[in-house]
């Protein structure tokens, strides 16, 4: 602590950000970290303040937000991570302050591929093959939800979500609805979607 007090002050630092800057470095001083853990502590608290994402962005829709354009068109800014923008809801995306504005490719929600392999047995490559699938038809919007919640639960609900996402978009719809059984009947068999 007093190192950092002294660099701030020789450096001529305001007041104020200084005594938080050294609230910074003594709140991370006080974990103990070892050699180790400090190598990748400095680096994270760094992105941490430029508000930037410790892992990749997905193509989870609570993750991006619609934003219309003055001339009708439709672009989707990231909510981890503010530079980010896409135009297809999140599937592939740019970063603005990027000058050649090369394209990356969202990755698909890593929590949702690993309740699919949990509860539905899928292989990984099956699950994310169905996660896109889901994301590519569009997602649950509230009249799918509602429309859901009127079926009984059994086979009338798996047969419309089987219609409306496909087969393995179907399994995630009934992941993202809140079933907590596989959605197919017949088992994962039914869902071999890779």
């Amino acid at each position: 602590m007093a190192h950092a007090e002294r660099e701030l002050e020789l450096l001529g630092v305001e007041p104020r950000i200084a005594a938080t800057l050294v609230a910074a470095v003594g709140a991370v001083m006080a974990c103990q970290p070892s050699p180790r853990q400090h190598e990748y502590i400095v680096p994270m608290l760094g992105e941490l303040l430029w508000g930037r994402p410790l892992s990749p962005l997905t193509a989870n829709p609570a993750e991006w937000q619609e934003h219309q354009l003055g001339d009708g068109r439709v672009r989707w800014l990231n909510v981890r991570d503010r530079r980010a923008e896409s135009a297809d809801r999140g599937r592939t995306f740019v970063f603005v302050d990027d000058p050649k504005r090369e394209q990356h490719v969202s990755a698909p929600p890593r929590g949702w591929v690993l309740a699919l392999r949990e509860r539905d047995g899928m292989s990984e490559a099956n699950a994310v093959a169905a996660v896109w699938e889901y994301l590519d038809a569009g997602g649950m919007s509230d009249s799918d939800r509602a429309m859901i919640e009127s079926l009984p639960p059994g086979s009338l609900r798996w047969d419309f979500m089987e219609s409306r996402w496909g087969r393995g978009g179907g399994v995630v719809a009934s992941l993202m609805f809140g079933e907590s059984e596989p959605a197919a009947p017949g088992g994962v068999r039914r869902l071999r979607v890779a």
